[in-house]
């Protein structure tokens, strides 16, 4: 059964989206935007080196290849048993233990057609992907490393993911990785650039350190919209309010958004998933853009957006019915509206 945003699919076919980011985040995004669109790019970070696509990253001298197979999967569509063949985990002690499929079946693409790009563009054609999914860099393996507030240098993704302290500064290693000139095109492109939701410091910002890929968000005349977490997440953004994501993020970034998108009914989160609702804010100081709220959680999951919810809160954006800070809760909401920066 289609969604109310399925049912209005039309209307927003002709725009041209651009989503950055990776992980949850990014495909949980790309599963509602789909719907409205088939002009989708979808640019995902290359900086993951956990799981299995750090040990094909590491073993098979390739880009790592799990966010992109999300969210190739989220765009698919093709018949669900494909999708789920691609998101198949072996859980044998085997040395296949912990792979997906569909990573491997990315590998094997890279070595049958020379190229990482190249083998994307075959497993787009095998998941009937609707738009396009491309690497925010084409470098081998960038390695994002971080800074903390005490001086402790912190190597690669995961280690920054799980930071024991607030995080002063971040940056790519080599410096000469730079944006792959299909996410520029796309973005040079764009109606509408949607940036996250998702990981702050690891999923959203690294794409951002390329040389050239801010430059060109911030050049671009399309609305840019920072999609805010409904939740914190544990070592990156404990304690953190809505503001605090809009700061960190054009603080890193350089960029200045147009619009930044917050939920509107924050949700108890049980406290065994050591993590905290994002509280509403009225307001964000300094903020000269669009503040718009609206009810974009998972009923189900109150750490998670609903795909269908937030992009009907993005289309809202682009039809221009977003043109002021709007409080839209569920009327048996007992959330707190609270105003300015937290921290």
């Amino acid at each position: 059964m289609l969604t109310e945003a399925g049912k209005m699919y039309r209307y927003g076919e002709g725009r041209r989206v651009v989503a950055i980011g990776g992980g949850t985040g990014l495909s949980t995004l790309l599963r509602g935007i789909k719907l409205w669109t088939e002009n989708l790019t979808a640019v995902v970070s290359m900086a993951d080196d956990g799981g299995s696509s750090g040990r094909l990253r590491d073993e098979m001298k390739m880009p790592p290849p799990g966010d992109v197979r999300a969210c190739l999967v989220a765009l698919s569509d093709a018949d669900p048993q494909m999708q789920e063949l691609f998101d198949h985990r072996f859980e044998s002690e085997s040395p296949l233990g912990g792979h997906n499929l569909g990573n491997l079946i990315l590998a094997a693409l890279r070595e049958e057609h020379g190229s990482f790009r190249e083998g994307l563009e075959v497993a787009a054609r095998l998941l009937a992907v609707r738009g396009a999914v491309v690497p925010a860099t084409n470098h081998l393996a960038p390695v994002l490393m971080g800074e903390t507030v005490s001086g402790a240098v912190l190597r690669g993704e995961s280690a920054v993911g799980l930071a024991p302290e607030l995080i002063r500064r971040i940056w790519l290693e080599p410096e000469d990785a730079v944006a792959s000139e299909d996410a520029l095109a796309a973005i040079r492109q764009a109606d509408l650039i949607v940036i996250g939701p998702g990981s702050l410091y690891t999923s959203i910002l690294p794409s951002f350190l390329l040389p050239g890929f801010a430059e060109a968000v911030a050049a671009s005349d399309a609305p840019k919209v920072l999609v805010c977490n409904v939740a914190t997440q544990r070592h990156e953004t404990d304690g953190f309010a809505a503001a605090d994501h809009l700061e960190v993020f054009e603080a890193h970034s350089g960029v200045s958004v147009s619009h930044f998108l917050v939920n509107s009914n924050p949700r108890d989160v049980p406290e065994k998933r050591d993590q905290d609702a994002v509280p509403l804010v009225s307001s964000v100081d300094g903020f000269d853009g669009v503040l718009v709220a609206a009810d974009v959680v998972d009923n189900t999951n109150p750490v998670r957006h609903d795909p269908f919810k937030l992009a009907d809160a993005l289309m809202g954006i682009v039809r221009g019915n977003a043109g002021a800070a709007r409080d839209s809760r569920p009327a048996d909401s007992s959330c707190p509206v609270s105003a300015g920066r937290e921290s």
